[in-house]
């Protein structure tokens, strides 16, 4: 029975439809959300120059990976049957992966993430100018968690309370008045940690691992731009877990040098790389099961 990729799925091309209705409705009001236009990446060139620069040992870290393993391992006859029998499969997948994955993730979900991480940002920046927040917020960082850890379990209390049916409605309204603070303030908490997170660690380490390459969009924007980047190839990465450690990671890298073929060669040829890298994957697998189906 052949696998079910996400690609061969309604759900997946119906989610793809709704997210882009959502991005032309948002973008059209607001189009300042997202500092491209929702078709900027949609272009095609090649240049020879640009392409000397791709360091292709990572290009080429799954092909090699899969060779070795295909190499240095031995798969039972029916296994090999089956991989043959599913290659006319595992390559329309290859190329619907190659057009599909990159329209999502390095297209569609990547411009709804900096939407959602610029709404974030805004919310944060709002609650900050609340005054019992602020307050909360300026405290030193010890403080600060000793004052969460003790309104929080004023507020649990209080919750307990209020939902209680013998406590009546006076003490359920008292308890919206201590439990709703205590909500926000922790809401700006996180949103805060969540910033820094992306500002401090999350962007310079990814743009450390990538050589740089990715600079322009990892800082050369908002921290929102680099943070939805990394979301997205997060979830790209995830996607692909299925695969075990090694593709796991191979998909993370992977996803990073499709968002560096994306701006620097255009959406159109990040389809091609893509398609072409999944087929060569399943042509090197064929291949080993048809040489050990024939020397068996």
């Amino acid at each position: 029975m052949n696998k079910i990729y996400a690609v061969n799925t309604l759900d997946f091309y119906l989610s793809l439809a709704g997210v882009f209705l959502l991005l032309l409705v948002l973008l059209h009001f607001f189009p300042g959300l997202v500092p491209f236009g929702l078709y900027q990446l949609l272009f095609f060139k090649y240049s020879w120059v640009t392409m000397k620069t791709i360091p292709w040992t990572l290009l080429f870290f799954g092909p090699v990976v899969t060779l070795l393993f295909r190499l240095f391992s031995k798969s039972p006859k029916q296994a090999n049957r089956d991989v043959l029998r599913q290659f006319d499969y595992k390559i329309w997948t290859s190329i619907k992966a190659g057009i599909f994955e990159e329209i999502a993730f390095r297209w569609l979900l990547f411009f709804y993430l900096i939407i959602i991480f610029t709404l974030d940002n805004l919310l944060l920046n709002w609650l900050s100018t609340v005054g019992f927040i602020s307050a909360v917020l300026s405290l030193p960082w010890w403080a600060l968690g000793l004052v969460l850890l003790a309104i929080n379990l004023i507020a649990m209390v209080a919750y307990a309370l209020g939902v209680d049916k013998k406590t009546g409605c006076t003490v359920m309204i008292l308890s919206l008045f201590i439990v709703i603070p205590v909500f926000l303030i922790d809401l700006t908490v996180i949103l805060a940690l969540l910033k820094v997170w992306y500002v401090v660690a999350a962007i310079p380490i990814i743009n450390f691992l990538t050589l740089g390459k990715l600079a322009p969009q990892l800082l050369g924007y908002s921290w929102m731009v680099g943070a939805a980047l990394i979301t997205s190839n997060w979830r790209f990465g995830n996607g692909h877990a299925s695969q075990g450690p090694i593709g796991w990671l191979d998909s993370l890298i992977f996803g990073m040098l499709m968002f560096w073929f994306t701006f620097n060669f255009g959406l159109f040829f990040a389809m091609l790389i893509h398609a072409a890298y999944d087929i060569l994957v399943n042509l090197i697998v064929a291949g080993d099961a048809a040489l050990e189906l024939a020397i068996t």
